[in-house]
């Protein structure tokens, strides 16, 4: 009985020196079977357990582990930013948040964050005024049939070097579905010598190195034009979409309008003094006068209108910046709690 114990306890030594490891890593096995879903919900519960470190490692497999959906991608680089920050990796915090950045140029840290993460989000802000977001359109050739020759999706701004290929979908003549996959070549990415069936519209998606989806739907036109290429277009750009100029263009020409209204009004009483008193008024002179308050008539009223008209304008740009405003401070990711916990 004796050297019955002593085995069993000796195999129960041995399972919990080798197999109690390997269960306790399997958490983090990079071989186990795991969507990037299920390892962002992993990462998620391991920082609820305050287990930083190892939330980070799930958050690389989330990524690494492909078909990822644009918000999913976006959600885990938000993660993955702040759980570098919390563990002082300042340099990995700036990179996530650039990339998230490039992907939802309208994201906003909720009020109230701390500033071990708030730092690295404002560099990582700071160093996108000088980039546009990511930024992709989309040129299709087509038969009379509605056949597609070739599509072309151009990569106008990719700051943080992201888009690795792109997926093309497309429907066949028959009805079915299927899809094709082009590399990114520098600056685009070109579907040429495409099967016969293929007919309009057809569908594009941009995709990371690892197949995670960074844009649904690629459009004709520019993805997401929302950040100018230099903080001087920006710059340029906000002084004309600011209600300000218009304002001040409104009181400058209502000005215009009183002083010459008040040079008509003038005229028109020297005018009707002359009208009341024949002879009083020398013909040349009096010509000259009624044409001169006709003018000013003119230019009065002409003025007075463009004032009404910049003063609308500069209201509309308003209440249009109010409302954007407002509609950006709501665009956050909110359920991760990371940013609370510092």
């Amino acid at each position: 009985m004796v050297k019955s114990r002593s085995f069993s306890a000796t195999w129960v030594i041995f399972a919990l020196c080798v197999i109690g490891p390997e269960a306790r890593s399997q958490d983090n096995d990079p071989s186990s079977a795991r969507s990037s879903q299920q390892w962002f919900d992993t990462a998620r519960s391991q920082l609820d357990s305050l287990q930083f470190a190892t939330a980070n490692q799930s958050l690389r497999w989330a990524l690494q582990t492909g078909g990822a959906s644009v918000d999913l991608v976006a959600q885990i680089y938000q993660l993955t930013a702040e759980t570098s920050a919390a563990l002082g990796d300042e340099p990995a915090a700036v990179s996530a948040f650039s990339h998230l950045i490039s992907l939802v140029p309208a994201y906003k840290l909720p009020a109230g964050t701390s500033p071990k993460i708030a730092e690295p989000f404002a560099a990582a802000q700071a160093w996108m005024l000088s980039h546009r977001p990511l930024a992709l359109h989309k040129a299709t050739q087509t038969l009379a049939n509605r056949q597609v020759t070739q599509v072309t999706v151009r990569i106008d701004s990719d700051p943080t070097q992201l888009v690795s290929s792109v997926r093309l979908m497309y429907s066949k003549s028959d009805g079915s579905s299927a899809s094709l996959i082009a590399p990114n070549t520098g600056r685009a990415a070109v579907f040429s010598r495409l099967p016969a069936q293929i007919v309009a519209p057809v569908h594009a998606q941009a995709l990371d190195r690892f197949g995670n989806t960074l844009v649904a739907d690629i459009g004709e036109e520019a993805h997401i034009p929302l950040a100018p290429s230099s903080p001087t277009t920006e710059t340029s750009n906000s002084v004309w979409l600011s209600p300000w100029p218009y304002a001040g263009a409104s009181v400058v020409a209502a000005g215009i309008g009183v002083a010459f209204g008040l040079k008509y009004r003038t005229q028109r009483d020297d005018i009707s003094t002359c009208d009341a008193t024949p002879g009083a008024c020398f013909p040349e002179g009096y010509a000259a006068t009624k044409d001169a308050a006709d003018r000013n008539q003119l230019v009065s009223l002409a003025s007075f209108g463009t004032a009404i008209i910049l003063g609308g304008v500069a209201v509309w740009l308003a209440v249009r910046g109010q409302s954007t405003q407002e509609s950006a401070q709501q665009v956050t990711f909110t359920g991760t709690g990371v940013s609370s916990r510092f």
